[in-house]
């Protein structure tokens, strides 16, 4: 089948899907650590890019962690599901967690963001920085293992519900789990509800991805032009458009053009995402406080290339010492 891994038995255009926004994950928090530091950007060329990356990122992790879902429960107890979710989600979420936040108590003044090691109490109930996500995506499968497999409640209907936590997220403190899990429930059911389409590997015209395209792009111009944040609700069909394109072009990319470096992104994912903060954050330091480097485009361009590199080299040395499982990286 086109666009499928036979090997290792994976979707390539989820591998390229996640390769992709794991990326844009790297740079958008580059430069929030650049616009937090002494350096600072521009208030307009922040906001452009930050709003323009938050629009569909997320969400489109969200979709895809949906879309193995049904799969997985049908091979799986709910009580196994749950307990192999735990090792993939919570444990990492655990580990690095208070990592993340010892390093920062460690740094000091020297990091942006100044935490205690009092912070490892709350992360029980309060993520903090990027674990967010794994907190929110482990409670949305508790809670659709449950509905799935001991409710036996439908997709469609989980996706009804979501659309209505979606509309209460509006009305919700930012920032906090029930804002994130409300607004995010979304795009999970979505992929769940998607499933079996998405993975059948439809097949995708490209007059399609450029009607898309064009959608997406007009939208997020609107956007910023009238400078809307991205968590505003009338800028959710944008979201969708640009979460649907991202879907649309992944999946004829994997059909047409082998890009086998944007797949290894996307396998090493995890890793990535657990580790590139301390990676961007240590580079900046390095730059700014011990090399004097004040050039933005070499912030970018080096806590980038950091934020991706030093977690895949990570995990390829865990792998090399059968130590992945143990560092949370998966496998």
């Amino acid at each position: 089948m086109p666009g499928l891994s036979t090997a290792s038995n994976r979707y390539l255009w989820v591998d390229y899907a996640k390769g992709l926004m794991i990326v844009l994950v790297v740079v958008s928090h580059v430069m929030r650590g650049l616009n937090k530091s002494s350096l600072g950007l521009d208030p307009q060329v922040f906001f452009n890019v930050d709003n323009s990356l938050y629009l569909f990122h997320m969400p489109v992790f969200f979709l895809l962690s949906g879309l193995f879902i049904s799969q997985s429960l049908a091979r799986h107890t709910t009580r196994q599901f749950l307990k192999q979710k735990a090792i993939a989600l919570l444990y990492p979420y655990i580990v690095w967690s208070v990592i993340q936040i010892a390093t920062q108590s460690a740094m000091g003044a020297a990091a942006n963001t100044q935490r205690d090691l009092s912070f490892i109490a709350s992360i029980t109930y309060a993520p903090v920085a990027q674990f967010w996500f794994l907190y929110v995506l482990f409670c949305l499968q508790i809670l659709t293992a449950v509905a799935l497999q001991q409710a036996h409640v439908k997709p469609v209907f989980l996706w009804v519900v979501a659309v209505i936590l979606h509309i209460i997220s509006y009305s919700l403190p930012y920032g906090q789990v029930p804002f994130l899990f409300c607004r995010y429930a979304l795009f999970f059911a979505a992929g769940i509800l998607l499933a079996p389409r998405l993975l059948s590997m439809p097949a995708v015209r490209l007059r399609t991805i450029a009607l898309l395209a064009m959608a997406t792009a007009t939208g997020i111009v609107l956007q910023l032009s009238n400078h809307v944040p991205y968590l505003a609700p009338q800028i959710l069909p944008v979201a969708l458009l640009a979460v649907a394109f991202t879907v649309s072009a992944c999946l004829y990319l994997a059909q047409q053009i082998n890009l086998p470096w944007l797949a290894l992104l996307g396998r090493y994912s995890m890793p990535i995402f657990l580790v590139h903060i301390l990676c961007t954050a240590g580079t900046r330091i390095v730059l700014q406080k011990v090399l004097h480097v004040e050039s933005l485009p070499m912030h970018i361009l080096a806590g980038v290339l950091a934020g991706v590199v030093i977690p895949v080299l990570m995990a390829k040395i865990a792998e090399r010492f059968k130590l992945q499982r143990l560092a949370g990286f998966g496998g």
